[in-house]
């Protein structure tokens, strides 16, 4: 649905089982889900390199009572406390964007 809402293609299955296997396997990809009771709202799927660890791809629960809880937040800092559990140094959220230009 982040996909649609953000009018971009979304990845096949394929390429996330594929992505694991090279990563995930060797303890270097996390994928992390934040639940309101039983439903997902937010994920984010990130992949380790050397000391650094990389926002991959994410979606959230858009409805607006499950995308006013900001799930996406507590899995960025989640994730941070995992990469530096796992010897990272820094957290790369990728791609191009305002605040990231010099």
């Amino acid at each position: 649905s982040t996909a649609a809402y953000q009018q971009f293609p979304s990845f096949p299955k394929a390429f996330f089982h594929r992505v694991w296997e090279q990563f995930g396997s060797r303890g270097q990809a996390a994928l992390f889900v934040a639940r309101a009771g039983t439903r997902p709202v937010a994920a984010i799927f990130n992949t380790k390199v050397d000391g650094r660890l990389y926002y991959g791809w994410g979606g959230l629960d858009r409805d607006p009572e499950y995308s006013r809880l900001m799930a996406n937040y507590l899995l960025h800092f989640s994730a941070m406390a995992w990469g530096r559990t796992n010897g990272c140094t820094h957290y790369d959220l990728c791609g191009d964007t305002p605040f990231k230009r010099i």
